[in-house]
């Protein structure tokens, strides 16, 4: 099939109506095969259909939420009386109308009665697909290069609404912490919980190390066995003094609804805290190690960079010649790149360069590196010129470059990213179609 000439946006949905669901994105039953050499669900009679079960089958991979089980509503949750996990976006409400609802979920907890389907097949990791763009986020994303500088810090707790035993709370806080506890999910910032009406939500931001959930979900049900759970509850690392990709949260709610968890994790993707409302009044958690890693100190300034060339040999012509060609050569030569991400920091660029973080300096003489990275912006790791990106291309088969969509991502901020253009970008924001986290997109060239 030929390609067109111009640059589009091509969206390609892959998962939602996979085998273990046997349904489709708009709740109708999926007949045809969900893949290659997967048989159809519907005449597969071991496969699992979700309106047959009250639960989800079990979290048999934490890094895999496509092979968890897709719901349309909310209200499908309150069948489950089991502690579930849930991955759906912050940026699409289950309240609004308008939204575009999808909620992966599965169950975990040592007295799960969840069906397992007998054959229930393997669902590939998309996060480790050959064909993601720059590798995808396992290879880009700054925690999955460094944990991040460790320093004690103290955790602000607000409560409010009637005191609760706090059972629910701290399961569903065990559950969220083997999530983040998983190496795969390394690239991971936000996940939700459900167990019989009591939601919880878990927020890291971009710049800080993994270590940092493990710390913070620790403390906090700590907190919760000593004293208990109110009807919500929160817990932040966020102040004026540091940015969104340094925030971290736990919203916790008895009485309240998804919705709700869903608005506090994306304030504080925006770098809102939510102590600053009407919370009682908030008192400090301490024990709590937070691994920052776009506020590392790991290596010298660009100050200390030599300004002036190290000194050389006496020069011959044979040398002088040499080295004038040979800078010809290395003109023509761009430098081995990557992309900045959100969260990053010099050090973090440095490991995934493989390079000394004085090298990186080296590679990339501008002024105040460490201090004005932007994100999408690209970084050498070598000598070379300053790479210049080209929209991602298709391979030799004529597959197109794919990125797996995250939270938070747009159309005009993939757009950006990739080099290419954006169809939506004179639609209001009503009228630019939603993008689901954990769905593929590809580009055309």
């Amino acid at each position: 099939m030929r390609l067109p000439l111009r640059s589009v946006w091509t969206f390609v949905v892959f998962g939602t109506g996979f085998v273990q669901s046997a349904i489709k994105t708009d709740g109708t039953k999926s007949v045809d095969p969900a893949y290659k050499d997967v048989p159809s669900p519907i005449g597969d009679i071991d496969t699992y259909y979700p309106d047959q079960h009250d639960y989800p089958p079990p979290c048999a991979d934490y890094s895999n939420p496509r092979s968890w089980i897709s719901y349309l509503s909310p209200k499908r949750l309150e069948r489950c009386k089991e502690p579930m996990l849930l991955q759906l976006s912050v940026s699409q409400s289950v309240d609004k109308p308008d939204s575009t609802v999808l909620i992966r979920s599965c169950t975990f907890g040592s007295n799960s009665t969840s069906i397992q389907a007998a054959s229930q097949a393997r669902v590939e990791n998309p996060k480790k697909s050959a064909k993601l763009y720059q590798g995808g986020s396992l290879k880009t994303a700054a925690a999955c290069a460094i944990d991040g500088e460790p320093s004690d810090v103290q955790l602000h707790l607000g409560e409010s609404g009637d005191k609760q035993d706090g059972a629910r709370a701290l399961k569903l806080l065990e559950g969220l912490g083997r999530f983040f506890d998983v190496k795969d999910n390394c690239d991971e910032n936000l996940l939700f919980a459900y167990y019989q009406k009591t939601i919880a939500g878990v927020f890291i931001g971009t710049g800080l190390g993994k270590p940092t959930a493990k710390s913070t979900i620790g403390a906090v049900s700590k907190t919760l066995r000593s004293t208990g759970s109110s009807e919500r509850m929160i817990a932040e690392l966020c102040d004026g003094k540091r940015k969104p990709e340094q925030a971290f949260g736990i919203s916790i709610v008895s009485r309240g609804g998804l919705a709700e968890v869903q608005d506090q994790l994306l304030d504080w993707s925006q770098g809102k805290c939510a102590l600053d409302t009407a919370f009682r009044s908030s008192k400090l958690i301490s024990g709590v190690k937070m691994f920052d890693i776009v506020g590392m100190k790991g290596f010298k300034d660009d100050k200390d960079v030599p300004s002036t060339p190290v000194s050389t040999p006496t020069e011959t012509p044979q040398s002088v010649g040499a080295r004038f060609f040979g800078s010809i050569l290395s003109k023509r030569a761009t430098c081995k790149h990557i992309q900045v991400e959100s969260g990053d920091s010099c050090a973090a660029l440095a490991t995934r360069c493989n390079i000394r973080g004085r090298d990186l300096l080296t590679y990339n003489p501008k002024k105040d590196l460490c201090a004005t990275l932007k994100e999408d912006d690209y970084i050498c790791c070598s000598s070379g010129d300053p790479y210049k990106p080209e929209p991602p291309k298709p391979s030799a088969d004529g597959t197109c470059a794919t990125h797996l969509i995250k939270d938070r991502d747009t159309c005009a901020s993939l757009a950006k990213k990739a080099g290419v253009t954006n169809p939506y970008s004179t639609r209001r924001p009503a009228q630019t179609p939603p993008i689901l986290a954990g769905r593929n997109l590809t580009t055309n060239l």
